[in-house]
């Protein structure tokens, strides 16, 4: 079924949703993913524009709206029979345009923070506690350059929570041992950050580009870790790590785990913007969602003044 197409009166809204997906696409968003933002925020802008004049005879702007009026956009959706899956999805693409509006000037993005309930998007029940990771860490023997590699791979997982395919991007260049620094290279669906190191760190990893990784490439790469037999794919090494950690802590699943669990944890303590940059998520509302005690006071008080339901 194709999407709607939507007829603005104004040339100015036309104009706008072309700076906008210009914006999008400079943030490398998915040509797939572009077209539905664009077309939820045109849905957002139609009705916007076809709102009638105030009673000082002014109509509505995106800068000029307020939270209210989303509410307002809200049942108006509801209106139209549109599910509340349906409506967060267009609430997120007005996010993205807010984010874009919010470039040039500071503007109150409206929107920010509203979700229907009856969709959730909450983290896995499985997190582990910054404590159990630490003790996970400590208690990984070390016996052989296998397990010397895996222990060091295994504190970045922890310390600096990369994705996996971030993990295997890092480069011997990425580390400043110097400086006590790591670069996490970013991705299609991630920014790049520079991250501290923990004092052991420096002194195991040191150890293992002098010692240990000369002893295992087999061909000529840059890239800082790689398997047993010098191949640069380290999926079985990540593989026989888990297995080990398992044994450990039969709780232990992968390191998508043991990111969101240290997100998790660092969300109690650090700034929302800190916390974005750290993760190296592109876009805020990745990280909103681990600041759960503020989005369940959120949704508490919608219920009290506004039941979305």
């Amino acid at each position: 079924m194709r999407s709607p197409e939507y007829i603005f009166a104004s040339v100015q809204i036309k104009k706008e949703i072309i700076k906008f997906r210009k914006y999008l696409q400079e943030r490398q968003f998915a040509e797939s993913t572009i077209g539905q933002i664009i077309n939820y925020t045109s849905y957002f802008l139609n009705w916007l524009e076809h709102l009638p004049a105030d009673r000082h005879g002014e109509n509505l702007t995106p800068v000029t709206i307020t939270y209210n009026d989303i509410l307002e956009f809200i049942d108006y959706c509801r209106s139209e029979e549109k599910n509340n899956s349906f409506i967060n999805r267009i609430l997120l693409a007005v996010r993205h345009y807010y984010s874009y509006l919010g470039q040039k000037k500071i503007i109150i993005n409206p929107a920010a923070g509203i979700y229907l309930k009856g969709v959730t998007n909450k983290l896995p029940q499985d997190l582990l506690s910054f404590e159990e990771l630490e003790e996970l860490y400590k208690q990984y023997k070390v016996s052989d350059k296998r397990t010397k590699r895996n222990k060091i791979m295994l504190g970045i997982i922890i310390y600096q929570y990369p994705t996996t395919e971030e993990l295997r991007r890092i480069q011997t260049t990425d580390i400043n041992l110097t400086d006590g620094r790591i670069y996490i290279p970013g991705t299609r669906q991630s920014n790049g950050r520079m991250l501290e190191l923990k004092s052991f760190q420096i002194m195991e990893l040191q150890s293992y580009l002098n010692e240990i990784r000369p002893k295992l490439i087999t061909i000529e790469t840059n890239q800082l870790f790689v398997s047993m037999n010098g191949r640069i794919t380290i999926k079985s090494s990540l593989k026989h790590l888990f297995r080990a950690l398992k044994k450990i802590n039969p709780e232990i699943k992968n390191p998508t785990q043991i990111r969101m669990s240290m997100l998790s944890h660092l969300q109690k303590t650090v700034p929302l913007r800190t916390l974005q940059y750290q993760a190296g998520h592109k876009h805020i509302h990745s990280t909103e969602r681990y600041k759960t005690t503020n989005t369940d006071q959120l949704h508490k008080q919608l219920e009290l003044f506004h039941p979305l339901r």
